[in-house]
């Protein structure tokens, strides 16, 4: 017996609908209440009269029992469905096994973005998969530790190199110490003198630093405060750049070579210059 408001299935002898509380016999309709179900062969929805015990599916023409039809459309939008005292979670049709694989293979692309979508929808099924959830801490990180860009610099002769973070400017000299610049802090981004100049807290002097990047470096910072960044290269311990480099680059075409790999990895023109010649002439 089955509930004419909702569908739910009744205890016998019940005199409420434990799902949506309507009294037994609380309908004095003289229509016939139609509830969802699905069919158990093509699972096309349907709307069935309760009180019945079979029907035949308009779509698939095949009989079916009713009340496995109104079971089987509850199952696809609660998720769950209990045998023998153990819950199996359906999740309508997805399954985390394959959402996992998929995050997975994401993340070893370096395609972070989806990953991480892909590991929520894992959470979203199940909360209390730990797997997912430190998954994407470590992606977080790798984003907030990932280098997009990076060129020789140097600051009143202290010598060293300038590097773009997520939200934020690191300089680090020759020495290992680092000065950071929070994106949201710098204002006026811009080439003076040659240089990198750029307003920081709003204070009165200008931070330059000398570098041959000096409108490179411009438009990242601009694009980064407006959450814009080149696009991460991982490598994944096999050096897939410099596979595509060799295969397609030679003495011949070695300007077009070192603009192809700056573009992939947002590194400085020096360094972008001897990866490539390392490249193609060894």
């Amino acid at each position: 017996m089955f509930c004419m408001n909702c569908g739910a299935k009744l205890q016998e002898g019940a005199k409420f609908c434990m799902n949506c509380g309507m009294a037994i016999g609380e309908n004095k309709s003289n229509e016939t209440k139609l509830v969802p179900a699905k069919c158990t062969n093509c699972n096309a929805p349907l709307e069935v009269d309760a009180t019945q015990s079979a029907a035949i599916c308009p779509y698939c023409k095949t009989p079916y029992i009713v009340e496995q039809a109104i079971h089987n459309y509850n199952i696809s939008m609660n998720g769950n469905m209990n045998i023998n005292n153990a819950t199996i979670n359906i999740n309508n049709g997805m399954n985390i096994d394959n959402l996992m694989k998929r995050a997975q293979r994401f993340e070893a692309d370096g395609n972070y973005k989806q990953a991480v979508e892909y590991y929520n929808k894992v959470l979203d099924l199940d909360i209390n998969q730990l797997e997912a959830q430190n998954c994407i801490n470590r992606i977080m990180k790798e984003i907030d530790d990932y280098v997009y860009f990076k060129s020789s610099a140097n600051k009143v002769f202290t010598f060293g190199t300038l590097s773009l973070k997520k939200e934020k400017l690191v300089f680090t000299n020759k020495n290992g110490k680092e000065t950071v610049y929070f994106l949201h802090r710098i204002s006026n981004p811009r080439v003076t003198m040659g240089c990198l100049g750029f307003i920081y807290d709003n204070k009165t002097a200008e931070i330059t630093y000398a570098t041959s990047e000096a409108k490179k470096w411009v438009e990242l910072i601009k694009n980064a405060q407006i959450g814009v960044y080149p696009e991460i290269h991982i490598s994944n311990g096999k050096d897939e750049l410099a596979d595509y480099i060799k295969a397609n680059y030679d003495r011949n075409s070695m300007v077009r070579a070192i603009k192809y790999c700056r573009e992939q990895t947002g590194w400085g023109l020096k360094e972008t210059k001897e990866y490539v010649e390392k490249c193609i002439l060894n």
